[in-house]
């Protein structure tokens, strides 16, 4: 039964524990940006549209601390704002 609703095996292989770590790759992002964002997500059942909502509304993508390769590709995939 708890196959049917949480699929560990998939959780495992991609190192993603959370609906919302999967949503974040939905969106493009790769594991390892993903996992960066665990800790800084308000809620961990955001689906994809929610999660392209919630990185679009960030002010200021240096207040979450991550570093410049994950703030670059979520540049390049459009889901935050721009540099100024």
């Amino acid at each position: 039964m708890i196959g049917e609703v949480y699929d560990f095996p998939l959780a495992l292989e991609l190192g993603i524990a959370t609906k919302s770590g999967w949503s974040f790759m939905e969106l493009g992002l790769s594991r390892i940006a993903a996992t960066a964002l665990q800790p800084e997500f308000p809620d961990s059942n955001l689906t994809p549209d929610a999660a392209r909502k919630w990185l679009a509304g960030i002010e200021d993508i240096g207040t979450l601390r991550l570093g410049p390769v994950i703030v670059d590709e979520l540049r390049r995939l459009k889901l935050v704002r721009p540099a100024e």
